[in-house]
């Protein structure tokens, strides 16, 4: 078995790609924190929304957010959320 030493490099560019389950697990974990973000700026920041339309999209963009952001940065995003 003779493999070049590109082809073994190639193999290696970086952590492996996370399968289906362990991605929507991330995205729970993360859009629960988004979640959490919009209950806890809505409840303290009443009187900064003008309407429920902005609401809705406060707690739409925090919620997507954090989901795709821990679903694809995997540990990295909550070191970076919750200091190292």
């Amino acid at each position: 078995m003779n493999v070049t030493f590109s082809a073994r490099i190639g193999k290696m560019d970086g952590p492996p790609k996370p399968d289906l389950f362990v991605f929507c697990l991330r995205f729970v974990c993360g859009a629960i924190l988004g979640a959490l973000l919009s209950l806890r700026l809505f409840f303290f920041r009443v009187g900064l929304f003008e309407s429920t339309i902005s609401v809705v999209l406060v707690t739409a963009v925090l919620v997507l957010g954090c989901g795709f952001g821990a679903a694809i940065c995997g540990d990295n995003f909550w070191y970076d959320f919750f200091g190292r």
